[in-house]
């Protein structure tokens, strides 16, 4: 710290009362002249004393009464040492920033030296001389302060003193320090006032400062709980700060001796202390520790001590200086965080062990000696709870140094033995966590405290172990440290006991569902005759009986669906579960139809009929299931109801379009008459409206009698790609321009019979959906192909016949349709458009003109993808023989009596499958299942040319039997059917090397042209 040349004002004051006494002594030698010297020089003493008054001493010289009588000699030696102590208080208040002042009382005139008015910022001409003046100078609220020092004055104290702010004429602030005496006469009135006053802004604002820097340390060191100490040496003096004393829970300024501040130390951390003190007293070196201390209240606390030393000019140490840190709150944590790290690592442990080990016995064990290992306890043990007449603890495992400990404390839970008052016996009886903080000091360890004392457990936790019923046994740790209860470490300790709890109840349950499920086996042999499906699920859902005809229904195999509960893969609709679960806690019994889910993803209809089985305490032990397979007749039912539906609206719809055809002819007369006697625009206009709207109303009416009617009309030949062409002109001029129109029209497709306008209602009202589909724009394809649809194409979808066809497509990237409706979309008056926007009858009119013309139609749409409508129209003969149309696809070639090994679970499609490939010709192998496959593949391999194989099959599914049949032959020619032709299902075939996939369903010319590419592709 920079040193600062100014002195204090008291300091500067007591200066130039020096100054003042020697002047007065000057006076005092001047009135030992004669009266004659004097008078002599009486006017030039005279000039001299008013010479003075200019020179900034008129303060001083008012006090001198000089007899003007003086030799002129003595004169002038007085005239030059009043000049030369003038001089001198001149330079001392300039050099000083100081002024001197003095007042007559009797006069009231206010004398201010050049000096003092240098101060106010003024001149000594523009001084006015008054009490007022000075007091002008005084901020407001000074004033009153500066005023009472001034009349607080009396004859026994005639000394005054104030500081006060100025506001000088440029409008700086300025403190004043002003010291004076007061001279009374003999009555004891005032006559005269005189004083200095000094500048002392920057010392008042340095020691502002300073106050502010002192406070805010004080403040920051209670905050950060830090308090400093020095030690004066040779004499050992100790000082503290109050922080210091605070954090040692003394009083603020209290001053302890050195041997009390060590003794604050706990003894086992003196000699330490000692060491790092001595060496920094020595040598200089510097510390820097955290130990324990004990307040004076007796708390234990953590601080961190830092010392260093401090050295005179000479290098010589002279003090010890540092600061102590209340580190407790730190230290306190870190134990806390240590011993949840503890228990966390012990219950991170126990939970693999709970995981992997199945046996009672061995997890008891793993578990004790993770706590010894782990949690480093002494001695880790687990007891069970016995109901006999003495209830005792029986030890079942532990690990640790238990020394004969268990046998000698023969502890037990009764609350009547003192064996039994432990915190083993409390956590039993209590089913509550159990602790001992200190075994040498706790009454309920009386009865075992020297075998314990012995053995090194300080401190005990005994943890409950309990079931649904009650708390069956303990486990017990014990330290050789004293217990400090964490909140935290508690809570995981908690936790480790119910996951211990639920281990040992799991591995007691899997053992008694093994019996049971045994039990449960042994009768189920009876039922795997059964045609219905059967099976037994215990109160968590999971299945423990399956029998063949559940794997029939279903799909899935029993070794796949032992364990798994029905939720996961059997029930979509779990509200709808959960309300017949219900009903069957409730009767014991539930009998009704629910919806279920086969492997192959389809759904099935199921008549269940549910008994709640017990065991014999009467308690719901497991379910028996018997579910009939009610999904081809709720179908059938369907059909009938929906057949009967439409024909009821068909007959409505018909005679509604009776009456409208009544109500609407008389309008559409009445229309010409009207336009013929309006003359003005604006009933023209309202004639169009009307025009408008009974034509629509008319159109509406054709429809609804189309559909009410059936829909007959001439047959001829029509040249679809001619039809579709026209259909393309009129969307291009009415639809918007966002929606891009693509129509495919090949040559060489087909033609075929049927009445143009109906058949071009189809395409037109397929495309007026797809526009209405698409609000935002979007893009419109229509194409055309020959196809041929085959026996195991007609067998997959009953709306089609086998024969030839020509299949147009109307596909669109609109809003796509739901898959909730996408079943009701041909119904009629269904419709999803606003109201006002659409009929319901669009769809159902498309159907039944498909329909009536010997064809169907296929929808595939998903929300957000769009929608494909496929409209297959049965084609015109050609001139050629019919078996050879039938038979024999234009560009497929008939095989060489290469051996085909077909593989699939369903006996139609193997059936028309193989007859087909034998026309063609063809040798063929029949499976039905995946064994069976690779059965007829290890014996004739080396003949077959080819395997044709299903995915989802009994016994073994296609993946497997691929993989069998790459382990007999890795150059075996598969080519691969399924429903399921996803990206991810042929990435997975790929990788498996199956590079030939033939989607389902498929017809004859699918399937004989990718068998002959497979024939044809490297082998």
């Amino acid at each position: 710290m920079k040193r600062t040349s100014k002195e204090p004002a008291a300091a500067k004051a007591e200066k130039i009362a020096a100054l003042v006494r020697t002047l007065r002594e000057t006076e005092a030698e001047l009135q030992s002249l004669t009266g004659e010297q004097l008078g002599r020089r009486a006017g030039e003493t005279a000039d001299l004393v008013s010479e003075r008054r200019q020179d900034g001493i008129h303060g001083l010289d008012a006090d001198v009464r000089i007899v003007f009588d003086k030799d002129v000699s003595e004169r002038k030696r007085t005239e030059e040492a009043l000049r030369a102590q003038a001089t001198l208080l001149e330079n001392a208040q300039r050099i000083g920033r100081m002024g001197s002042w003095a007042l007559d009382e009797r006069s009231g005139r206010l004398t201010w030296s050049e000096a003092t008015c240098a101060l106010f910022g003024i001149t000594r001409a523009e001084f006015r001389g008054t009490f007022e003046h000075f007091h002008s100078f005084l901020l407001p609220e000074d004033l009153p302060a500066c005023a009472a020092v001034h009349a607080a004055i009396t004859p026994a104290k005639p000394l005054l003193e104030a500081e006060y702010r100025i506001r000088r004429p440029d409008g700086s602030v300025r403190w004043m320090y002003e010291r004076g005496t007061v001279e009374f006469d003999t009555a004891g009135r005032a006559i005269r006032r005189m004083g200095m006053v000094t500048d002392v802004t920057e010392e008042r604002m340095s020691r502002e400062q300073l106050e502010r820097g002192t406070r805010l340390l004080s403040i920051a060191g209670r905050a950060a709980r830090l308090g400093g100490w020095a030690i004066e040496l040779p004499e050992h003096k100790l000082i503290w700060s109050d922080e210091t004393c605070i954090l040692h829970d003394l009083p603020p300024g209290y001053q302890p001796s050195f041997e009390e501040g060590v003794s604050y130390f706990p003894a086992e951390h003196r000699i330490e202390v000692m060491r790092y003190v001595e060496a920094c007293a020595r040598d200089g070196t510097p510390y820097d520790f955290e130990v324990p201390k004990n307040t004076a209240r007796g708390r234990r606390i953590w601080v961190r001590c830092i010392g260093e030393a401090v050295r005179d000019a000479s290098g010589k140490i002279i003090r010890l200086q540092g600061a102590f840190q209340d580190v407790t709150d730190r230290k306190q944590a870190e134990l806390a965080l240590f011993k949840s790290n503890r228990a966390l690592r012990m219950l991170s442990a126990c939970g693999v062990a709970l995981t992997h080990i199945r046996n009672e016995k061995e997890l008891l064990n793993e578990v004790c000696r993770v706590a010894v290992e782990i949690g480093n306890y002494r001695m880790a043990w687990v007891g069970y709870a016995l109901d006999d007449a003495g209830r005792t603890i029986q030890p079942m495992a532990y690990a640790g140094a238990e020394q004969g400990y268990l046998a000698i404390a023969r502890i037990n839970w009764s609350e009547d033995n003192p064996a039994g008052r432990g915190p083993a016996g409390l956590a039993i009886r209590t089913g509550r966590l159990r602790c001992c903080a200190d075994v040498e000091v706790d009454d309920g360890m009386v009865h075992w405290r020297k075998e314990a004392l012995e053995r090194g457990y300080r401190s005990i936790i005994c943890l409950p172990l309990r079931d649904d019923h009650r708390t069956f046994g303990i486990l017990g740790l014990y330290s050789g440290d004293i217990f400090e209860s964490e909140a935290e470490e508690l809570k995981l300790f908690t936790e480790l006991a119910d996951d211990l709890s639920f281990g040992i109840n799991s591995i007691r349950s899997r053992a008694e569902r093994r019996i049971a499920q045994h039990k449960i086996a042994e009768q189920a042999e009876l039922l795997e005759k059964a045609t219905d499906a059967i099976f037994v699920r215990d109160l968590g859902h999971r299945i423990v009986f399956w029998n063949k005809s559940a794997e029939r229904v279903y799909g899935w195999k029993a070794e796949e669906v032992i364990g798994r509960p029905t939720t996961d893969f059997l029930c979509p609709d779990l509200k709808e579960y959960a309300v017949a679960i219900q009903v069957l806690h409730q009767k014991g019994e539930w009998g009704g139809e629910l919806r279920k889910r086969a492997r192959a993803g389809h759904a099935l209809t199921l008549d269940c009929r549910w008994t709640l089985v017990r065991d014999k305490n009467d308690a719901p032990h497991s379910v028996l299931c018997i579910e009939s397979d009610v999904t081809e007749r709720k179908k059938l039912e369907e059909q009938i109801f929906r057949a009967q539906r439409m024909e009821s609206i068909g007959i409505l719809a018909g005679g509604i379009a009776h009456d409208l055809n009544n109500l609407l002819a008389p309008i559409m007369i009445s229309i010409r008459l009207l336009r013929r006697d309006a003359k003005d625009s604006e009933s023209q206009k309202i004639i169009n409206t009307l025009e408008a709207c009974s034509q629509r109303g008319a159109a509406l009416v054709r429809q609804v009698l189309s559909f009410a009617r059936g829909l007959e009309g001439q047959r001829i030949r029509v040249d679809l790609k001619n039809l579709l062409a026209e259909l393309q002109l009129v969307m291009k001029e009415i639809f918007p321009r966002n929606i891009g129109l693509e129509f495919v029209l090949e040559e060489g497709v087909r033609a075929v019979s049927g009445d143009p306008t109906q058949l071009h209602q189809i395409f037109l009202n397929l495309c007026v959906n797809a526009r209405d589909a698409m609000p935002n724009g979007g893009r419109l394809d229509i194409n055309m192909e020959n196809v041929v649809v085959d026996e195991n194409y007609a067998a997959d979808n009953p709306d089609s016949k086998t024969g030839e066809y020509v299949m147009v497509m109307v596909s669109d990237t609109g809003t796509g349709i739901a898959p909730g409706i996408l079943d009701k979309i041909f119904e009629p008056f269904f419709t999803t458009k606003e109201h006002g926007k659409g009929t319901g009858l669009g769809l159902s009119t498309v159907l039944g003109i498909v329909k009536s013309h010997g064809g169907f139609i296929k929808v595939h749409s998903e929300p957000g993808q769009g929608t494909k409508f496929k409209v297959y129209l049965p084609a015109r003969p050609v001139e050629q023989s019919p078996e050879i149309a039938r038979l024999k696809p234009p560009g497929l070639r008939h095989g060489k009596g290469e051996l085909i090994l077909l593989v699939d679970d369903e006996p139609g499609i193997r059936v028309i499958a193989g007859r087909t490939l034998e026309r063609f010709g063809y040798r063929v192998q029949l499976a039905g299942n995946g064994a069976e496959a690779a059965a007829i593949y290890a014996q004739h391999g080396h003949e077959i040319s080819l395997v044709i194989t299903d995915v989802s099959m009994p016994v073994m599914d296609g993946a497997s039997l691929v993989l069998a049949l790459k382990s007999i032959n890795p150059q075996v020619r598969i080519l691969v059917s399924s429903g399921l032709t996803t990206s991810h299902f042929i990435a997975e075939a790929r990788e498996a090397g199956i590079h030939g996939f033939l989607p389902k369903p498929y017809t004859a010319e699918a399937l004989l042209k990718a068998l002959q590419q497979e024939l044809a592709g490297p082998g």
